[in-house]
């Protein structure tokens, strides 16, 4: 749930589509696992993505989440 909250400040205050994996990474070990890598962090957002709890999809070659211009989070009514 943790990585769902930064990502989603990430979204607003970067103010873009495009959020740097390496950034999520960082916010993680700061706040919580301290021992988390690079490879979790895109499992646990894949987790999220495949849950439909964010609409978007990896740039590995550009190491960067993408999330949805439009609707990038939605609504919890929305989730089955």
């Amino acid at each position: 749930m943790i990585l769902f909250i930064l990502i989603f400040y990430s979204y607003l205050l970067m103010k873009t589509h495009q959020i740097p994996i390496d950034s999520l990474l960082i916010a993680l070990k700061y706040n919580e696992l301290k021992e988390i890598d690079l490879d979790e962090t895109q499992c646990i957002v894949s987790s999220l993505i495949y849950e439909g709890k964010i609409k978007g999809y990896f740039s590995h070659q550009h190491k960067k989440l993408v999330v949805s211009k439009q609707n990038a989070f939605p609504g919890l009514s929305t989730l089955s």
